[in-house]
């Protein structure tokens, strides 16, 4: 559930050209790294949420990076975030219609939990009327 809802977050940060950084997607496999409690993180995973946050406002901003680290996934970012920027135009009305189709989507399955709960309730209410008819 957690998955999906990222996902539509992401299709609608790019319809709204929005700058997204999904952190579940970087601390689901960092579990050991919480806290007793099972709430709050560590102190190396605070720092790993501070150096992603860091790295994707600088790369956002195409500042250059403190350079310390060189290392090929960290270019590739870069690679990728300038290919993202000059895309995302191009695709931005594709995702619209993604958008439109999965919001008519959920507003149909809305409306038909609404319509099986009102008739829950009726078949309660009848039942709890003959109950006391008899």
């Amino acid at each position: 559930m957690i998955l999906e809802a990222n996902k539509f977050t992401q299709l609608l940060c790019e319809v709204f050209e929005i700058d997204l950084l999904d952190l579940h997607y970087y601390l689901r496999f960092q579990l050991h790294r919480r806290a007793v409690d099972g709430v709050h993180w560590e102190n190396y995973a605070i720092r790993f949420i501070t150096c992603l946050l860091l790295t994707h406002i600088t790369t956002a901003f195409r500042a250059p990076l403190p350079g310390r680290i060189h290392s090929w996934y960290l270019e590739n970012v870069i690679k990728k975030a300038d290919e993202d920027c000059a895309n995302a135009k191009v695709f931005t009305k594709e995702i619209k219609d993604l958008v439109k189709i999965k919001l008519l989507e959920m507003k149909k399955s809305r409306k038909k939990r609404k319509k099986h709960n009102r008739n829950i309730c009726k078949r309660d209410k009848g039942a709890k009327k003959e109950a006391k008819e008899t």
